[in-house]
């Protein structure tokens, strides 16, 4: 996106998705860009909101998706950074919720209650 009239990304951020005020302050930050896709972080001055997009360039014409965040634009660039979820992540979370929270794990139909008595 290096020559890219679509190089500004303060102009793709036109009115904040949350206060629907036009024309209000963003600050835009660039989390990284890979050839003609770049992450961008935007958070609205009037109301503190934040936007996480994602920019890819069709040629003259450019595509936005974007979702809104909690996370700071420096929580973003650490955080894109670490090794993706396994499998093994997710059972092994699912495991420890499960005994956490005493609900059933597969093949097992126990449920602690506290308005049951056992």
């Amino acid at each position: 996106m290096a020559n890219s009239p679509w190089n500004d990304r303060n102009k793709l951020v036109s009115a904040c998705a949350v206060c629907d005020k036009k024309r209000t302050p963003i600050d835009v930050k660039l989390i990284g860009s890979r050839e003609d896709a770049s992450l961008v972080h935007a958070t609205c001055r009037r109301c503190g909101s934040a936007t996480l997009s994602l920019v890819v360039e069709r040629g003259v014409a450019a595509t936005t998706l974007g979702i809104a965040t909690d996370l700071s634009a420096e929580d973003v660039g650490r955080l894109r950074n670490n090794a993706p979820v396994s499998v093994d992540d997710v059972i092994d979370l699912h495991t420890y919720l499960a005994r956490k929270l005493a609900v059933p794990v597969a093949g097992n139909r126990r449920i602690r209650s506290k308005s049951r008595k056992h």
